[in-house]
C-alpha cells in the first residue's frame, strides 16, 4: 500500500499537473498582431470616419495572451521589410520558425475599403477574407492550436464584429447620410459586409489522421517495443556471460541493445508505410531513411535506460518492475503530449525525456513544420545524450545487479537455512 500511495502521489500527480489551470497558463501563449497603415481619403476625413482598425489594440487588452503588437513602420523596421507582400511573408515565415502561436495580420486600407462598398453604387462588397488573416499552423499541435491557441484571437474578431456590427458602421452611415443627401447606402453591400469573417490561413496544416499514430501516439508503442528487448534477451544474456570476458559482455550487451533497436525501429517505421503515410513532405525520397534513423535513436535512447534499470530490479525486487515501465511512459507522455506553453515551467524538464523530441522531430518530418538546426539538434542530442549515458553505466550496473544477485541469493539461502533449523527444531 506505502508503494501505491508513493507511485500515486508522484508519478500520477506530476501526470495530472500538465493540464491543471490551463487557462491560468494563456498569458504565455505568443501571439503576434501586425496592424498594416489604415490610410483615410479625403472623404472618409471630411465626414469624420475614423479608422475601424484603431480598435484592434483595445480590443486586444482585453484579450489574454502575449500580444506583440505592431504597426506597419515598426514592423518594416525592425525586419528590413518594404511592401506589403513582404509583411504577409514575414508573418507566415514567424509562425513557421515558432516564434508566435498565432499571428493577427490586418491588411492596409480597411476603413477606405469598408466605406467605398457602401457608398458606391455598383462596388463590389467589402470582402473581410481580404483585409484580415489569422495565421497559424495545425501541424505544430494538432490537438491544442484549435482550441486554446487560435479561439484567443478568434475573440478579438467577435469583438471587431460586434463593434462594426454597434458602433462603426451606424455611425458611418449617419455621417455620410448628413453630411452627402445625394449619397445613396448600397443596403445589399451592407448585409454582405455584417456576416464578417477573418480568413484562417493553416500555414502547414494537419490533414491526415493517420499521422496521430505516426507522430504521437505510435511513439508510446515504441517505448514498450524497446522495453521488450531487455525482457526477451534476458535469458539469453543469462547464458551467454559466463562464456565471455568481462570487457566482452560489456560488447555483446552494447551490440545486441544497438542492433535489436536497429531492426525494431525499422519494423515500427514500416507499419506507417503499409498505411500510406507520405514520407517525402520534408526530406522527398529520403524521408523514410531520416524518419528511420530518429526512432532508432529514440527506441535506443529508451532501450539503453530501460536496461539498466530493469538489471537492477529484476536483480532485487522484480515485483516493482510494472511501476517503473508505467511511470517512465507517463512521465514521457504528459511531458510529450501537451504544449510546454499551456503548463507551469516546471514541466519544460520534459525538454530531457526522448518522447517529447521524438514528436517534434516526427511532426517536423512527415507533417512539415519548422526544422531548424537548433532544434534538430536538440532532439539529436538528447538521444544521444541518453545513449552515452545509459551505455556509459551498463558496466556498472552489470557489476551491481551481479552483486545484488549474489547478495540476494545468499540472503534466501540464509533464511532457508533458518527455517529449516527451526523445523528441526521443532521436530
Amino acid at each position: 500500500n506505502v508503494v501505491y500511495a508513493l507511485f500515486c502521489f508522484t508519478v500520477l500527480v506530476f501526470a495530472w499537473g500538465t493540464v491543471y489551470n490551463t487557462s491560468g497558463h494563456y498569458n504565455k501563449i505568443k501571439i503576434l498582431a501586425v496592424l498594416q497603415d489604415d490610410q483615410l481619403s479625403s472623404f472618409e476625413t471630411n465626414n469624420n470616419i475614423h479608422p475601424v482598425t484603431e480598435i484592434f489594440p483595445s480590443l486586444i487588452k482585453q484579450t489574454q495572451g502575449n500580444w506583440h503588437i505592431y504597426d506597419e513602420s515598426t514592423f518594416k523596421w525592425k525586419y528590413n521589410l518594404q511592401t506589403t507582400e513582404e509583411i504577409d511573408a514575414k508573418i507566415v515565415k514567424l509562425i513557421y520558425d515558432e516564434n508566435y502561436w498565432v499571428a493577427l495580420n490586418v491588411k492596409p486600407n480597411v476603413t477606405t475599403s469598408m466605406v467605398r462598398s457602401l457608398t458606391v453604387q455598383n462596388q463590389t462588397a467589402f470582402n473581410a477574407t481580404d483585409f484580415f488573416q489569422i495565421v497559424y499552423e495545425t501541424g505544430r499541435d494538432p490537438a491544442h492550436v484549435m482550441t486554446y491557441m487560435v479561439p484567443l484571437v478568434n475573440e478579438v474578431e467577435m469583438g471587431f464584429v460586434q463593434y462594426c456590427m454597434e458602433s462603426f458602421t451606424p455611425s458611418l452611415i449617419k455621417n455620410v447620410t448628413s453630411q452627402n443627401p445625394n449619397i445613396k447606402i448600397n443596403w445589399k453591400n451592407l448585409a454582405t459586409m455584417m456576416n464578417m469573417q477573418f480568413e484562417n490561413v493553416d500555414a502547414v496544416a494537419f490533414t491526415n489522421r493517420i499521422l496521430l499514430m505516426s507522430t504521437q501516439v505510435g511513439c508510446t508503442f515504441a517505448i514498450l517495443l524497446s522495453i521488450f528487448q531487455f525482457l526477451i534477451y534476458g535469458a539469453l544474456h543469462g547464458q551467454v556471460a559466463p562464456l565471455l570476458r568481462k570487457r566482452s559482455r560489456i560488447y555483446y550487451r552494447i551490440f545486441i541493445s544497438m542492433v535489436t533497436h536497429f531492426f525494431s525501429s525499422l519494423y515500427w517505421c514500416t507499419v506507417s508505410a503499409m498505411f500510406q503515410v507520405d514520407f517525402t513532405v520534408k526530406f522527398g525520397r529520403g524521408g523514410f531513411m531520416v524518419y528511420w534513423m530518429s526512432t532508432w535513436m529514440y527506441m535506443w535512447a529508451c532501450g539503453s535506460a530501460n536496461e539498466n534499470v530493469i538489471s537492477i530490479l529484476f536483480a532485487v525486487y522484480p515485483q516493482y518492475l510494472g511501476f517503473w515501465i508505467l511511470g517512465f511512459i507517463v512521465c514521457n507522455l504528459t511531458t510529450g503530449f501537451f504544449p510546454m506553453v499551456l503548463n507551469n515551467n516546471f514541466y519544460r524538464i520534459g525538454y530531457i525525456f526522448p518522447l517529447r523530441n521524438m514528436i517534434d522531430l516526427n511532426r517536423s518530418i512527415l507533417i512539415g513544420t519548422n526544422s531548424s538546426p537548433s532544434k534538430y539538434g536538440r532532439c539529436y542530442g538528447v538521444f544521444a545524450a541518453w545513449i552515452i549515458i545509459s551505455t556509459a553505466l551498463l558496466p556498472f550496473v552489470m557489476k551491481w545487479s551481479k552483486q545484488l544477485t549474489i547478495w540476494k541469493a545468499k540472503r534466501v539461502a540464509k533464511q532457508l537455512a533458518e527455517e529449516k533449523e527451526k523445523m528441526n527444531q521443532f521436530t
